[in-house]
């Protein structure tokens, strides 16, 4: 994966510059149309976007750019993204940065003149400061010209309905075979069942356990007696994600509902690129969230070196 490696404070001032010219949103846009937008899901496959650390977007014309903006869990078994008719469509990839939980994003395509394109983004966050929150979406269109122009303003604006969801965190020890643990887990009663870097497929996955039966399927005990959850008041959110590069767990966890009353579980976890890749689990017991309800699992890998919290120590 390519980084390009920015101060944060150099960051935050050109998002400032660049989209501070337009302050008139309806002279600005002058549009013959709004195009509509679907999104470009990658949840549930073995691949993720790899996202910048400022303000950015293009435009995906055939099948031989996407892969180059996408990162893939290799070697793990594929799970294909979505299939895109190029003949038809375009794929607009959009990227920033926040430093607050993202609630909701809202997006709208206008279309100026021939090859002339307007792309407002709304940040709706959680006013609750934590570290640098990379965010990007994928956006399908219809066609457009790969003369074209697309002009990106981006707002950002604390989401006022949010309701922040109290959570305790729930701890098992790693497995046997954890690199982080190395050691023989046979006298530490319960602990999670390992995921191999090799076979686990997804970037990251969120479990919504609701019952004793669902919860063994995840962790391990050497006595046969597994921990004591009320499931009549309770829900167990496991999370398991991929890291490229090993680095801390998770050190910053946020659950939340937003304004249109979706449930937002926000983590940020750190990497450090001289560590080897490894599967992280993460859990909190929330109060009892019924099964048909989901949860938005939203992850922001931190290399260390763009962490205003936890910058590298070397």
């Amino acid at each position: 994966m390519k980084k390009c490696i920015l101060p944060v404070a150099a960051i935050l001032l050109f998002c400032t510059l660049s989209f501070s010219s337009c302050t008139d949103e309806i002279s600005c846009k002058n549009d013959t149309g709004t195009i509509p937008l679907t999104e470009f899901s990658l949840t549930g496959t073995s691949y993720n976007w790899e996202y910048t650390y400022w303000d950015y977007v293009f435009f995906i014309n055939n099948n031989i750019e996407l892969p180059w903006s996408l990162e893939k869990r290799y070697p793990a078994e594929e799970i294909e993204y979505p299939e895109v008719d190029f003949s038809k469509h375009s794929v607009v990839f959009v990227s920033g940065v926040s430093t607050n939980p993202v609630s909701e994003i809202s997006k709208k395509l206008f279309q100026q003149s021939t090859h002339k394109y307007v792309l407002d983004i709304e940040i709706k966050t959680l006013e609750k400061e934590t570290d640098i929150q990379p965010w990007c979406i994928g956006l399908v269109t219809n066609k457009i010209s790969s003369i074209s122009k697309i002009e990106l303003n981006v707002v950002t604006t604390h989401d006022e309905k949010i309701i922040e969801i109290p959570f305790t965190e729930y701890s098992l020890p790693a497995g046997k075979d954890d690199p982080k643990t190395g050691g023989d887990m046979e006298e530490c009663g319960c602990y999670w069942k390992n995921e191999s870097t090799q076979n686990f497929p997804y970037w990251q996955k969120l479990y919504h356990i609701n019952s004793n039966q669902e919860l063994e399927e995840h962790i391990a005990c050497n006595d046969g007696f597994y921990p004591v959850i009320d499931f009549s008041k309770h829900t167990l959110l496991l999370t398991k994600g991929y890291l490229t590069s090993g680095g801390n767990d998770v050190l910053n966890a946020v659950f939340f509902k937003n304004g249109l009353g979706k449930y937002i579980l926000n983590l940020t976890v750190y990497e450090h690129f001289r560590q080897p890749a490894y599967i992280f689990m993460h859990a909190i017991l929330i109060p009892k969230l019924p099964a048909k309800e989901t949860v938005r699992l939203d992850v922001t890998r931190l290399d260390c070196y763009y962490s205003v919290l936890y910058p590298c120590l070397y």
